[in-house]
């Protein structure tokens, strides 16, 4: 039974959800009614229909069944409401932001001995570090700050040109795409954050941004791991059968520090000897040093916000590249959905 749970671990397991669903049941009395959701079962509730993957159709095709743009699941103590519909997220997200709004960061991604990105702009609720990484990121990213980089863009956006006609020649799968798309706009982020050029798809600092973009969409799913719902499964010691993804994690973790430290680690050694004043980082660590930060607290600071910027900048912005290329090679389609 080596790929099982062992009996103490499922003991343990099992104690554990009773309790959280015991308590559940005294606590859920006075709270107001959720929306639809499928159908729930004694202890386990609506898990069984929370799905693995493709998360988003899956809500869809749940939200048609319900006949309802807002839908829930509950499953071992923890709510999840999906919105499905501009609407709903317009009128939640934006007209009620105060209350509804917020960042969800699981335990697979906030804790210490896991990945450790608790510190992530994009995982943050607003608070002090939260205010200090927007700004930092503002003052770089303003209309006027941006034409700095509109010189490598255009490059990149010509490159980009070049290898499309290229390969127009013959039929090219939306994989192909994405992957020029997602090239293209890693190499501007990685010029304009760091002041690194990137010459080969095969780059460590890029496959490295591929991979931890991976990790952390895999690690943020609701299901992918039983600790998102179970948080105190995080201290069961790692040599108990049944607890592989404690290791899963701290490998992630160490990709994480390594996509992070390596192109900083580049882009300051050049900046520190003079050879870079125009790179986000160098700009922003040159900041934080006059305004009476450490060296540490600077380097750190800085990795944090590059590492976001890149990780999110890339996945968005080659996601609408590639949207907008389908659009040009399916005009009506396009415009139905516009």
């Amino acid at each position: 039974m080596s790929g099982g749970i062992s009996s103490p671990l499922l003991v343990a397991v099992t104690i554990g959800i009773i309790s959280g669903y015991l308590t559940l049941r005294k606590v859920r009395p006075n709270q107001l009614p959720l929306p639809p959701g499928p159908p729930s079962y004694p202890i386990i509730g609506q898990l069984l229909s929370m799905p693995r993957s493709s998360e988003g159709p899956a809500f869809i095709d749940m939200s048609i069944k319900l006949n309802s743009d807002i839908i829930s699941y509950s499953f071992l103590g923890k709510t999840i409401v999906v919105l499905n519909s501009t609407e709903a997220a317009h009128d939640l997200l934006e007209k009620r932001s105060s209350i509804y709004s917020g960042r969800f960061c699981p335990p697979m991604i906030a804790s210490p001995n896991l990945m450790n990105m608790k510190d992530f702009l994009v995982f943050m609720d607003t608070n002090e570090l939260w205010k200090k990484q927007r700004r930092a990121l503002s003052s770089r990213l303003s209309k006027h700050a941006v034409t700095a980089f509109r010189t490598s863009q255009e490059l990149e956006a010509r490159r980009l040109l070049v290898r499309l006609l290229v390969a127009n020649t013959e039929c090219v799968s939306s994989e192909f795409l994405n992957t020029e798309f997602y090239r293209t706009t890693a190499t501007i982020f990685l010029q304009s954050v760091y002041g690194y050029e990137l010459k080969s798809p095969q780059d460590p600092f890029f496959t490295d941004i591929i991979t931890l973009n991976a990790s952390i969409t895999q690690a943020a799913l609701p299901t992918a791991f039983l600790v998102n719902a179970l948080p105190w499964l995080e201290y069961i010691p790692e040599w108990v059968p049944g607890t592989g993804w404690k290791r899963t994690a701290r490998e992630w973790r160490a990709q994480k520090e390594r996509t992070m430290s390596g192109a900083y680690n580049w882009a300051k050694q050049r900046f520190i000897s003079g050879g870079d004043d125009s790179s986000m980082v160098s700009l922003t660590y040159n900041e934080l040093r006059e305004m009476g930060s450490t060296e540490a607290e600077a380097d750190e600071f800085c990795k944090n916000i590059a590492t976001a910027l890149i990780g999110a900048g890339t996945e968005t912005a080659s996601s609408h590249g590639s949207y907008q290329w389908s659009g040009i090679d399916n005009t009506e389609t396009f415009h139905s959905q516009r």
